[in-house]
């Protein structure tokens, strides 16, 4: 959701790293329910990085593609919702 994805963005400034876990961890669900394969792995290291705190460094290019990805499902969806009406 923008809302989650933002709370990410939010919490990685703020190097909020058990926040950034456990919202990581909630968007797992609705990514695999609409069929956002693509971002499965990065969603899961995320989790795991934060909560590990390892590989922070990779965090801003994750969460980047988590909400670049995110952003283009949601234009494609609008899209196929304007050809279905």
């Amino acid at each position: 959701t923008p809302e989650a994805i933002s709370n990410l963005e939010k919490n990685l400034t703020a190097k909020n790293w058990e926040a950034l876990g456990r919202i990581a961890h909630k968007m797992k669900s609705p990514f695999s329910f609409v069929g956002i394969k693509e971002l499965e792995d990065t969603i899961n290291s995320i989790e795991e990085y934060s909560k590990s705190k390892t590989n922070l460094d990779l965090l801003p290019e994750m969460v980047s593609k988590v909400k670049t990805v995110f952003e283009e499902s949601v234009q494609e969806l609008e899209i196929e919702k304007k050809e279905i009406s």
